[in-house]
């Protein structure tokens, strides 16, 4: 143990008001050590929330990727529905002038 660390060391060269600054350097201590520890987990649980968050992620752009592809399809289907429609419409038009 460092001769800092000894508390019979702080109580001898400043007998009470000793002992309480070194008790508050030790509070001190253990409270960083803790909040440390502490953080340590947060980081970890952290680390694999955003993981599983990465995957989801993924998962849901392969799913609007399909849903897209089944979207583009529809809308080429109907474009094609209407263009016929437009060119009967024009046919019709063309022999209903003459």
């Amino acid at each position: 143990m460092p001769p800092v660390a000894d508390p019979t060391l702080w109580a001898s060269s400043g007998g009470l008001i000793g002992l309480i600054i070194f008790a508050l350097f030790f509070m001190l201590y253990v409270f960083i050590k803790a909040l440390n520890t502490i953080l340590d987990k947060s980081r970890d649980e952290l680390a694999r929330v955003m993981d599983l968050h990465a995957k989801e992620r993924d998962d849901w752009g392969k799913i609007v990727d399909s849903r897209q592809a089944e979207t583009n399809l529809a809308i080429k289907a109907m474009a094609t529905a209407l263009n016929k429609i437009a060119i009967r419409h024009r046919a019709d038009d063309l022999l209903n002038d003459e």
